[in-house]
């Protein structure tokens, strides 16, 4: 266990790729277990009922999923999927953990203080969210940084859109 936790942190630092993840579906469904938590508190934080964040957060993982395997079997590397999946759910995981303080902030905050004072936070953790992508899609691609990082951006923003069109506050 304390080797995974090591290995997500070091993808979260941009030290270690998908290739530092066996090629385990019990370590993913694991990874992904943690992730669903993870999301599920965000969620609660931002301030939506626990049906809603369920909904949300399985959406949200599903659809991380689902993006992930388009840009890999396009690529003819759908085998590569649970590696990659488990080192973008797992750096998933401290990036949920580390929106906590700015999703509780928009929560409780008035809304011009929160704009104020979070939005360079917010928009610090979505640069930090992609390039963790970048990381793990340039590797699991085998593609250049810019072509790894249109894709990061596609599947980061395409998803925050997504969730929040389906599950406005």
């Amino acid at each position: 266990m304390k080797a995974v936790i090591r290995d997500v942190w070091r993808v979260s630092i941009l030290q270690a790729g998908p290739q530092a993840f066996p090629r385990s579906w019990g370590l993913l469904a694991a990874v992904t277990l943690v992730y669903l938590l993870s999301d599920l508190l965000v969620a609660l934080a931002q301030g939506y009922a626990l049906p809603a964040s369920l909904r949300q957060t399985v959406m949200d993982t599903g659809l991380q999923a689902l993006l992930l395997a388009a840009f890999l079997s396009a690529k003819l590397l759908l085998p590569r999927l649970n590696q990659a999946l488990s080192a973008w759910l797992g750096a998933g995981v401290l990036l949920n953990l580390a929106s906590l303080p700015l999703a509780l902030g928009y929560r409780l905050l008035p809304v011009k203080s929160a704009d104020a004072w979070l939005a360079v936070p917010l928009l610090l953790w979505l640069a930090w969210s992609i390039m963790v992508l970048t990381h793990i899609l340039r590797q699991a691609l085998d593609a250049g940084p810019i072509t790894a990082f249109v894709a990061a951006a596609v599947c980061v923003l395409v998803s925050q859109w997504t969730l929040a069109s389906l599950f406005p506050l």
